[in-house]
């Protein structure tokens, strides 16, 4: 059998292994993994040779997975990739607010000298999709992970299934999920600021998109509302009327034409309804606060096309302050700006808090959210018919 002829690898597409040291030099793989470990048993001239074959042969032991487990199991402990993972259960999407968000955590990941991946994960059981390898076996020091779905706490519970990340530290953000470190937006305060502001300027009698997800979010944004009521001596649900969403209205780039139609519960019995239809039918209704500014926006250009004017005949106030409105004039839409690019700054930053720490113990961060008053709200005056 020929040889193995000794050449070059540092431009090998494949990690060099310990076990092609050992065959470059005529030793035993034990003796070459107890020399770049700096075993004592290992003399002082074996181990400069052993050296100086793997940085010829461009050996990295980050890119091998058998040396990184070993090394592990050695000494007990964590090693660091200097890899942050960031998953997406439905991937990035096109949303003005997800590229601010990924923008923050891009800053500093890079700032920090860490590299960020994107990884796949099922997003529910009938995704079939794998984890990424990368996950599987561990690759990352650390996972930001978000979603919109309700059911994010069975997705922890996936991730932390994975052997390999079990004791990885998990930072989310937009939503507090327990056992997870946290950085979200105060969107209990932001829906204060909104509903105060419209019962400021005299309207009692208000409309709330709700959507067909996130029941944490809303639940925070109506306890906001809640408050701004109770703050008058009034109680919100005496005042509030509340549309469902579906998911078109989300996306202020779908045709509005699919999106027509809300539902409204009552009684135990769901009706679906057309925005200015439903308006005419409650004419004390003079302000709405929408779930988004997406969702703001359809509603304001279905009112127009009904003969509706904002905010002459119906206040509304977006929310994420993400898309100005009209998109080639100056933006007249009041929204609640929520800080999206700090909010994945510091996402990093909390994250890269905890592998400095070595310690993994759940912390969460709230950041403020700011009302931006512009033309579509007023105080209520002449109604429409």
């Amino acid at each position: 059998m020929p040889q193995r002829k000794k050449t070059d690898n540092t431009t090998s597409q494949h990690p060099i292994t310990q076990r092609e040291i050992a065959i470059q030099l005529g030793l035993h793989q034990t003796a070459v993994s107890f020399a770049l470990r700096g075993d004592p048993s290992i003399s002082p001239e074996t181990r400069k040779r052993v050296l100086d074959m793997a940085e010829k042969l461009g050996y990295d032991p980050e890119r091998s997975h058998s040396a990184r487990m070993m090394q592990q199991r050695r000494f007990n402990s964590s090693l660091q990739h200097k890899v942050i993972a960031l998953l997406r259960s439905s991937g990035l999407n096109r949303d003005p607010y997800e590229l601010d968000l990924f923008l923050g955590i891009e800053k500093i990941v890079q700032q920090e000298g860490y590299d960020l991946i994107l990884c796949n994960f099922p997003a529910g059981p009938w995704d079939h999709s794998e984890p990424s390898l990368s996950l599987k076996r561990g690759y990352v020091d650390g996972i930001l992970f978000t979603t919109h779905s309700d059911g994010i706490s069975e997705h922890i519970r996936k991730i932390k299934s994975i052997p390999a990340l079990k004791n990885h530290p998990i930072v989310t953000y937009l939503q507090n999920i327990p056992g997870c470190s946290s950085v979200v937006a105060d969107e209990e305060d932001g829906s204060y600021q909104a509903m105060k502001h419209l019962l400021d300027n005299g309207h009692r009698n208000i409309l709330m998109f709700q959507p067909l997800y996130s029941e944490y979010i809303w639940n925070k944004r109506w306890n906001g509302v809640s408050r701004a009521f109770n703050e008058k001596g009034l109680n919100s649900s005496d005042f509030v009327k509340i549309l469902e969403l579906n998911y078109g209205w989300l996306d202020v780039e779908i045709n509005p034409d699919t999106l027509l139609q809300l539902t409204e519960y009552s009684n135990n019995s769901s009706t679906k309804v057309l925005l200015p239809d439903y308006l005419k039918q409650h004419t004390d209704i003079t302000a709405i606060q929408a779930w988004n500014d997406s969702s703001a926006i359809h509603a304001w250009n279905q009112l127009e096309a009904a003969g509706m004017r904002v905010p002459e005949d119906i206040s509304i106030i977006g929310f994420d302050d993400t898309h100005p409105y009209p998109a080639t004039h100056d933006n007249r839409l009041t929204s609640v700006k929520q800080p999206f690019e700090l909010m994945g700054a510091e996402t990093v930053k909390l994250m890269l808090k905890h592998l400095r720490d070595g310690v993994y113990s759940p912390e969460h961060v709230v950041l403020p959210c700011e009302l931006v008053v512009r033309s579509s709200t007023a105080p209520p005056t002449k109604k429409y018919i």
